[in-house]
């Protein structure tokens, strides 16, 4: 609907904005909902940087194939989103994940470049501190104010729906 596509344009509007790659990750987590998500998202900062964890909504089993493709979309996505906004130096500095080593590993290397642990407790990627800091490529404060507005507006409209379907 109109109000969703809406609400990704203020989302890329705010997160390019953003006065500090810290500033874009903390919008996305929090407003990540607003875009359909196929996980739940959280965010850790810390001194050796950011740590986000991802936990798949369609299944919770790390031995189903669903599971994997939603931490596969999920975290190519956010790698591919950050390439596009912050170019080609970007990287993650890890990335961790619940399951077992798919037969396509090799690819993750790859693509990633950075190391990949299997078999962990939760899905993860981790961001250097150092990148954090840098200021975004597009900031601009007054597109920030109005785009973050906005999506604040989309937010209260989802958790005021998911009120009243909690109650039917």
């Amino acid at each position: 609907d109109l109000a969703t596509v809406r609400a990704l344009f203020e989302a890329g509007a705010d997160v390019m904005s953003s006065p500090s790659h810290e500033a874009a990750v903390e919008f996305a987590v929090k407003y990540y909902r607003v875009m359909g998500p196929v996980a739940q998202v959280s965010l850790v900062l810390g001194d050796d940087g950011a740590v986000l964890s991802y936990d798949p909504i369609p299944s919770h089993d790390p031995g189903d194939d669903l599971y994997r493709a939603c931490v596969e979309f999920i975290v190519a996505s956010h790698y591919r989103l950050d390439k596009d906004l912050y170019g080609p130096t970007f990287k993650f500095a890890r990335i961790r994940v619940a399951y077992p080593a798919p037969a396509h590993a090799r690819a993750y290397r790859q693509l990633f470049g950075c190391p990949i642990d299997f078999d962990q407790p939760c899905n993860q990627v981790i961001v250097d501190a150092a990148w954090l800091a840098d200021p975004t490529p597009y900031s601009d404060p007054i597109t920030n104010a109005m785009a973050h507005e906005t999506c604040e507006e989309v937010h209260a409209g989802l958790r005021r729906s998911e009120g009243i379907a909690a109650r039917i």
